[in-house]
């Protein structure tokens, strides 16, 4: 966890900024979890929203206000009350929007689309963008005085995978124990040499696709790993000098062999391949 006890146990605004899939959604849920709040934790992505909608999502809405508003909604920011909103591409929010969050943001009170109460909510916001909020506040695109607000309490910026390989055996030994489950050592070093341009949703979308492919409960290099599709240079220290894409599965599917009896149909079923795809394999070893 990146902050301390005393920001994430206070109801300071934060400001989330990373790449897509570098786990700022994540990290937002579990600062919400680890704070003192007990409300809900409310997760609105505003690039799912075209302009209409977003108003009326974050602030609600009375009943005939538009048409199709056939009962009243509540809105993220009423849902929120005294819990945390993460308000997820931030970047995408309108400037006609930004104006009335920026005015919720002072007085804590939400009125809906077409109505004529307002409402108090105390929310803590967290926002989270992958964009660059400066470049966007000298292009005109996001209010400078709304910038100021979301990013007057703290900022943390997350780094992709690239930058930072070892969170790549964080991720699969998480994975494991939420799963159940073990991933082979020498597969998680064979990911840390892999390119993850999606980060850790990647990562973690391409550990479900074994874990359900693989009948057994430890996951070892199979076919599947080939569709990453990356040009890997894999070092002669993690897989024993094995060069190519095809030597490294051969040399996989021939230690799977050795390591359960040389028991082909059980080789086979811990590496989710044929029996006959296996003998193929073995066959072009000897």
């Amino acid at each position: 966890m990146p902050f301390n006890k005393n920001i994430i146990e206070s109801n300071v605004s934060l400001l989330l900024e990373g790449e897509t899939g570098t786990g700022k959604s994540f990290l937002a849920k579990k600062i919400h979890e680890n704070s003192n709040l007990l409300g809900p934790f409310i997760h609105v992505n505003l690039s799912s929203f075209s302009l209409s909608l977003i108003e009326s999502e974050l602030f609600g809405h009375s009943k005939g206000a538009f048409t199709g508003a056939v009962t009243d909604k509540i809105g993220a920011l009423r849902e929120a009350n005294r819990g945390t909103l993460f308000l997820d591409e931030i970047d995408s929010l309108p400037i006609e929007v930004q104006t009335k969050l920026l005015l919720f943001l002072d007085s804590g009170l939400v009125r809906p689309v077409g109505a004529m109460k307002e409402y108090e909510s105390q929310v803590r916001l967290i926002c989270a963008s992958g964009q660059n909020l400066k470049k966007l506040v000298e292009q005109g695109k996001m209010r400078k005085d709304f910038f100021f607000r979301i990013s007057s309490g703290f900022q943390y910026s997350l780094a992709p995978l690239r930058k930072e390989k070892e969170k790549i055996a964080q991720v699969c030994m998480s994975f494991a124990q939420d799963n159940n489950i073990q991933v082979e050592s020498k597969l998680i070093h064979y990911y840390q040499n892999c390119e993850w341009p999606g980060n850790i949703r990647q990562l973690i979308g391409h550990l479900r696709k074994k874990t359900i492919s693989t009948k057994g409960r430890v996951l070892y290099f199979d076919e599947i790993d080939q569709s990453l599709g990356h040009d890997i240079a894999v070092s002669n220290e993690i897989l024993g000098g094995v060069k190519t894409l095809k030597e490294v599965q051969t040399q996989y599917c021939l230690r799977v062999f050795h390591e359960c009896g040389e028991k082909v149909s059980e080789g086979a079923r811990i590496l989710g391949i044929t029996p006959a795809t296996l003998r193929s394999y073995l066959r072009q070893i000897n």
